[in-house]
């Protein structure tokens, strides 16, 4: 049986993190071949993008972002390994590269071992490289507190929260509910207090990050 070829690809706009890779991947002898773009409409244009093995690539390019270029690929029907190789740490840019289909997150400073993770992947892991695992970690248990404090509210104060973070004044909510403005007031002070929150504003943050809006 004839083994197939290793083809691993690159999409990375900045010459100096490039030439770096390009280094780095050749003392890897299990390297068939490494194919380089600059941008994600070059990457696109290009054929061969269809026969890679492995794809490394930034967030940060000059026209279509890294993230908008991974759904496209998923939506083409690629399915090869993605991992993202970029200076964004930010929860929402990390979530939404994972979600859109990366199966690795790796922050250029912490990149060094190509071999390690080219290992990895080949044999069906997950990378994160130890800055954005930390992060990934502190969102994570920061989500899982502020479920618990969403446990805490009684039934008629998720109600009240479920409504007016989609928009409902407190009056139209009273309304809703049947009860009085004045007792609305009341169990909105008992949701800010049990969320450990002090105005609209946060609470939109809190029930966005528990899935509610």
């Amino acid at each position: 049986m004839v083994k197939k070829q290793m083809l691993i690809g690159l999409v990375e706009d900045e010459k100096i993190f490039r030439d770096d890779f390009i280094r780095n991947i050749s003392t890897i002898n299990t390297i068939d071949k490494t194919f380089v773009w600059k941008s994600a409409e070059e990457f696109l244009n290009d054929k061969n993008r269809c026969d890679i093995t492995i794809l490394f690539l930034d967030i940060r390019l000059p026209h279509m972002n890294g993230i908008d270029l991974i759904r496209n690929i998923r939506e083409s029907g690629l399915n090869y390994p993605i991992i993202i190789l970029s200076s964004l740490d930010s929860d929402e840019i990390i979530f939404k590269a994972i979600k859109a289909g990366a199966v690795g997150y790796i922050h250029k400073t912490d990149f060094s071992n190509l071999k390690e993770v080219i290992e990895i992947i080949e044999n069906g892991g997950a990378i994160i490289s130890p800055t954005i695992a930390l992060r990934v970690f502190h969102n994570f248990q920061s989500q899982t507190g502020q479920s618990e404090d969403y446990s805490k509210l009684s039934l008629r104060e998720k109600q009240i929260l479920e409504i007016l973070v989609n928009g409902i004044t407190t009056k139209e909510a009273a309304q809703r509910l049947h009860i009085s403005l004045h007792t609305l007031r009341k169990h909105i002070r008992n949701i800010y207090k049990k969320l450990n929150i002090n105005n609209q504003q946060e609470m939109m943050k809190v029930a966005s990050k528990m899935g509610l809006i």
